[in-house]
């Protein structure tokens, strides 16, 4: 998921790209309400008549067999699972598997879709919306409608339905299945809070309690004699995840308006909500070692010699890793390092969520296969990537019953996602090219101990916004 991250960058030049090729893909895309042979029931695989092959592409898949570093066992790839597994269920076809590298994953993947040569696909949900507008992917509401054995919510959470990553700008058509999720969790040394005296934090945590705990455990451990720090979080994280539960806190949003209009977006980070937002992120750096200004400094959290007090929107890979190469330490981490909820609404926090989606040049009966294959790679496949390469987050709910009890990190992070209201500002250019980095520079300054006033540059970044709007008409 991080590495994700790091392509939202290219949102701006990924937009003109699909902008510049939409109207020929236009031509090609399904009319509203689905392909062939979807809106009155849908054939079973062996009834239909197919091309020979189905190419699926996902970002980073390990297509050869190898090693699972977190369990340090052999894992199989997605060759073996297609030539092992998916030809006992689509023995008529054949399946091929592409990964495509995370780096620049969204320019090569809108060259594979509009020289349609996937049938099925994984992006980043930032780009998902984008590529549905642009005729690249297609709706799945008329398979959902029309596969009558297939209930999403038995296989996901209701929620990601709506998702902003998994629907069409104005949120009417389901245009991906969950594929993979984040963490986005607050955690807690409990050794470090006993030693400081501190009480530990509440089940859900306010953005007051934080501050004023971990400005507490910033300095010298009276029992260690070490540096220790109050909190940390990744400053320059590209999709700024810890300001979604802030915002929502204080009662701030950075505009209103849909998506789908960029000119028509009212911008609102001048507001005396946004400034109190952004102000407690610079009150609290004070409690972060400096190195967070550039999302390190968290080396030795997840250890017995951990450094940091408060961990905000972190996960629990570290410890789950060490838990399964070492059982007998399964005590020690799960009592060290506690996750709790966030402080966004009800404790909720945005989570982003990658996606597999239909190519749109997959119609007809080629296209009911398609869907029977997706449907089998969110359901069936997703358990098998757990066993071979998990721990990971999943938003299966199969896969997250086989969830060993002693996993605390992953079912806080099922509670915080259940609470998560998914605004859909990753998605906006504006927000990648000006915002992300204007907010960095604050807390970058901020963190070594340079006067900011808050204020004045958010109401700069708020009328650059307003002239980017503008533009866009």
């Amino acid at each position: 998921m991080k590495k994700l991250f790091t392509l939202l960058l290219a949102a701006a030049m990924t937009m003109s790209v699909l902008a510049s090729c939409g109207d020929k893909k236009t031509e090609d895309k399904p009319a509203e309400g689905g392909n062939a042979g979807t809106t009155e029931g849908l054939k079973a695989p062996e009834d239909l008549k197919t091309k020979d092959t189905f190419v699926i592409s996902i970002c980073g898949a390990n297509l050869e067999d190898g090693i699972n570093s977190t369990k340090e066992t052999d894992a199989e790839g997605w060759n073996t699972y297609s030539s092992k597994y998916l030809k006992e269920d689509f023995p008529n076809i054949t399946v091929e598997f592409v990964s495509v590298p995370w780096d620049n994953a969204s320019a090569k993947m809108q060259t594979i879709l509009m020289s349609a040569s996937t049938d099925l696909f994984t992006q980043g949900g930032a780009f998902q919306p984008e590529y549905f507008k642009e005729g690249l992917s297609q709706s799945l509401n008329p398979f959902l409608e029309a596969d009558t054995e297939f209930v999403y919510e038995d296989n996901f959470a209701a929620g990601w339905k709506s998702h902003a990553n998994c629907t069409s700008y104005d949120g009417t058509q389901t245009i991906t299945l969950p594929w993979a999720v984040g963490y986005r969790i607050v955690m807690y040394d409990a050794e470090i809070f006993e030693q400081w005296g501190v009480e530990p934090l509440s089940e859900y945590p306010t953005p007051e309690e934080v501050l004023e705990k971990a400005l507490k455990m910033t300095g010298t451990n009276p029992v260690t004699g070490k540096q220790n720090y109050g909190s940390f979080t990744a400053l320059n994280s590209l999709n700024m995840s810890f300001m979604v539960p802030t915002t929502e806190y204080f009662g701030a949003v950075e505009c209103v308006g849909s998506w789908d209009d960029h000119a028509g977006l009212e911008w609102k980070m001048d507001s005396a909500e946004y400034t109190k937002a952004v102000e407690w992120v610079c009150d609290l750096t004070a409690t972060m070692p400096e190195a967070a200004s550039t999302g390190k400094g968290n080396e030795l959290w997840g250890t017995a010699d951990n450094d940091i007090a408060i961990y905000i929107d972190g996960g629990g890979g570290k410890m789950t890793s060490a838990i399964y190469k070492d059982e007998s330490q399964k005590e020690f981490y799960t009592s060290k390092f506690v996750p709790v909820m966030h402080w966004g609404n009800n404790g909720g926090n945005w989570t982003p969520c990658d996606g597999m989606g239909m190519a749109a040049t997959t119609t007809g009966d080629d296209a009911i296969m398609a869907w029977h294959l997706l449907k089998n790679m969110t359901t069936e496949a997703a358990m098998w990537n757990e066993e071979q390469w998990g721990p990971a987050f999943s938003p299966n709910l199969a896969v997250q019953a086989t969830w060993p009890e002693w996993d605390i990190w992953r079912a806080m992070n099922a509670r915080v996602i259940a609470e998560a209201t998914h605004p859909g500002y990753e998605i906006n250019p504006f927000y990648q090219t000006a915002i992300q980095p204007t907010l960095a520079s604050i807390f970058s300054r901020a963190i070594i101990g340079e006067d900011v006033d808050v204020a004045a540059e958010l109401a700069e970044i708020n009328r650059k916004a307003q002239e980017w709007s503008a533009s866009q008409a």
